[in-house]
């Protein structure tokens, strides 16, 4: 029920009206034009409880019957305006029940969504601890696959060096051999020389591609455990927001 003023008001005025019955200079037809005015102010447009006023009869051109007409009519509006003021405590009485209701059920799920709220944060902040520790090792992988391959790199150019530096030696050594001896001699440094570099070669390509392989699956599988913490930090996220918009939309309410 949906009144254009304050319960308490309304009751206050209809208890006032049922005073007025008893006055001894009461007047019928004011009476009741004051009664239909107070229900269409309390009232909203549509009600018709102002009709049943208005049809209210309190005089009769029989003369015998004038009193008993009057005092007829008046137990009816006070027993009509009495069940006004009953309606309205009882709807009163109703919407108070009805909103104890609710703010007991908005105060239960704020508190279960605040219980939810409390498990979360810590859930979330061990994803970004763990998040931080996958990069730093994703970090050390690459800076140890730099070192790996400096040295790959290293050994390639140490394997050159010594090649020119047995070259000039040998170029030096030839003025002072017979060509026969210097024949042999070039033959043999040329297989040393060869055989080391083929040596070398093999080593480096070998070690570098063991340190590769190995590199790749470990970064493969920090790939995938960065993935995985990625949609996991996205679904916390995501349920983390939900709660605050329901939790606002609560408070809001």
């Amino acid at each position: 029920m949906n009144l254009l003023i304050p319960e308490d008001k309304a009751i206050e005025v209809l208890s006032k009206r049922i005073t007025e019955l008893n006055d001894f200079n009461f007047q019928a037809k004011v009476w009741k034009d004051k009664v239909i005015n107070d229900l269409k102010e309390i009232y909203p447009l549509g009600d018709t409880r102002w009709l049943q006023i208005s049809g209210l009869h309190f005089e009769t051109v029989i003369q015998s019957e004038k009193y008993s007409v009057l005092q007829k009519a008046k137990l009816q509006a006070k027993q009509l305006i009495e069940s006004y003021i009953e309606q309205i405590r009882e709807y009163s009485k109703i919407r108070e029940e009805k909103q104890i209701i609710v703010e007991n059920n908005y105060h239960q799920k704020y508190s279960e969504l605040l219980n939810d709220w409390n498990k979360l944060v810590p859930d979330y902040n061990a994803l970004l601890k763990e998040k931080d520790g996958l990069l730093k090792r994703i970090e050390f992988a690459e800076e140890e696959k730099r070192e790996k391959q400096n040295e790959i790199n290293g050994l390639i150019e140490n394997t050159v060096q010594l090649s020119n530096i047995s070259f000039s030696k040998l170029f030096k050594l030839l003025f002072n051999l017979p060509i026969g001896q210097i024949v042999a001699f070039f033959a043999i440094i040329i297989a040393i020389i060869g055989g080391a570099f083929k040596l070398g070669m093999l080593y480096s390509d070998s070690i570098s591609k063991n340190e590769q392989y190995e590199l790749r699956i470990e970064r493969d599988k920090l790939k995938s455990e960065n993935v995985k913490l990625k949609s996991d930090i996205e679904s916390k996220s995501l349920k983390t927001e939900s709660n605050k918009r329901l939790i606002d939309s609560l408070r809001n309410e």
